[in-house]
């Protein structure tokens, strides 16, 4: 029997892929065209494949949630060479999705979105691309899982990060890509919120001046 395939997404030399392995072994591949560019930003541990590693370690350090990588190798996908990059795929919906829907578990996710930016931030890092489409919602659990985590770095400054991650995560309902969202300013009160909570009053003073 053949693999089970579902692309992603395509886009210049880059791809993302769903691989069903087996009935119970399912991951997301992502692959990146070997070109002699790349591959000397790989030996030097500046390319895409090893910022997204670096920033898994610092997700998990901060006891939150985020795909382990399986492997990192270089492979052959028709007609280059790739590197490839496996993770386990988490079933769910994304938070762009899941705050779409009519569940009631909306207000603890929306909250929850709050206290990993803080955690972040707390932590010394930011996520720049701390998007709703970023953060998978698992089925049946409703944990909040962080898919994409090529862009967290670090970062000392607390009210600098978590301004910021507090900006991306309306980014996407900005620009109308997110649809009917029902009751959407009191979930992003309730993300505000959590997001403040454990800072002193100065540092929630002067987040709050940032995002104006």
């Amino acid at each position: 029997m053949k693999p089970n395939i579902q692309i992603l997404k395509q886009e210049r030399g880059r791809s993302v892929w769903i691989h069903r392995v087996d009935r119970e072994t399912v991951e997301t591949v992502k692959s990146w065209k070997l070109t002699p560019w790349f591959a000397f930003k790989f030996l030097i541990g500046i390319a895409q494949p090893w910022r997204h590693v670096r920033g898994a370690g610092r997700i998990r350090r901060c006891s939150l949630e985020t795909p382990r990588v399986k492997s990192l190798r270089v492979g052959w996908l028709a007609p280059w060479p790739v590197i490839k990059l496996r993770m386990p795929f988490i079933e769910g919906t994304t938070a762009l999705e899941w705050m779409q829907s009519d569940s009631a578990a909306r207000r603890e996710t929306a909250s929850g979105l709050g206290t990993h930016a803080t955690t972040l931030a707390r932590s010394g890092f930011r996520h720049r691309d701390f998007k709703l489409s970023n953060v998978v919602i698992e089925s049946g659990t409703h944990r909040i899982w962080l898919i994409d985590p090529v862009g967290v770095v670090r970062d000392p400054d607390l009210v600098r990060s978590l301004a910021c991650m507090l900006e991306r995560l309306n980014v996407e309902i900005h620009h109308g890509l997110a649809g009917q969202i029902e009751d959407l300013k009191s979930l992003r009160v309730l993300t505000l919120l959590a997001a403040l909570r454990p800072l002193n009053p100065n540092q929630r003073r002067a987040v709050l001046q940032q995002l104006k």
